[in-house]
């Protein structure tokens, strides 16, 4: 039986395209913090806020962080036998003066509930998230790499489509930090993966054999 049931589903796999859309809600303003040097504007290590402006007084950043975002994204799914799938999934997220851009493969262990489907797991990726001060010259562009971890339900309407909901949790693990500070000038810029972790959800749908 077993021998047979892989057969058929190696000559019928289950696969799915689709889309999402949603928000991080943790934290409520993103990131938890930026990194120190950007936050005490303290570049040369002195203790004290660079004048990088040149106008004799101690500057300080124009970025904030983001309360509200929205994301949109797709997805593609394909079921590894019964129990596993591997999939990809791209987002775009935006802000005030924010931006998110980043795909993650993911892999997923599922589980048939009746006609509903549950899974969860997680990925890796590559991304590039963009703060942008209310200062023209000011701007922290972050490469780096989504650590992501998901669990969520996969709700058939018929054989073809497919509701999905997914909570999931993201650490963007720094490639490099390019900040330019008010005057223009780029600055040497580290920090810890831990201030980009964020909780969101997503809501959307799937296309193809899911059943």
């Amino acid at each position: 039986m077993w021998l047979l049931s892989t057969a058929a589903f190696a000559a019928d796999p289950v696969w799915g395209v689709g889309g999402h859309f949603g928000t991080s809600f943790l934290p409520g303003s993103y990131p938890i913090a930026f990194p120190p040097k950007i936050a005490t504007y303290d570049f040369d290590g002195d203790g004290e806020a660079d004048d990088v402006t040149g106008d004799g007084k101690p500057d300080q950043t124009t970025l904030t962080k983001v309360g509200g975002d929205f994301g949109f994204g797709f997805d593609g799914e394909y079921w590894l036998g019964h129990s596993y799938r591997l999939g990809v999934t791209t987002n775009f997220d935006f802000g005030t003066r924010f931006s998110d851009v980043g795909a993650t493969i993911v892999f997923d262990r599922t589980i048939g509930l009746d006609r509903a489907t549950v899974f969860f797991g997680g990925g890796l990726g590559f991304g590039n998230t963009v703060w942008r001060g209310t200062d023209p010259d000011e701007r922290l562009r972050l490469p780096n790499y989504p650590l992501r971890a998901e669990v969520g339900t996969v709700l058939p309407v018929n054989d073809w489509i497919g509701l999905t909901g997914t909570l999931f949790a993201q650490m963007g693990i720094p490639a490099r930090h390019d900040f330019t500070d008010l005057a223009g000038h780029s600055e040497d810029i580290s920090g810890i993966p831990f201030p980009y972790t964020s909780l969101g959800v997503a809501v959307g749908g799937l296309y193809g054999h899911i059943q």
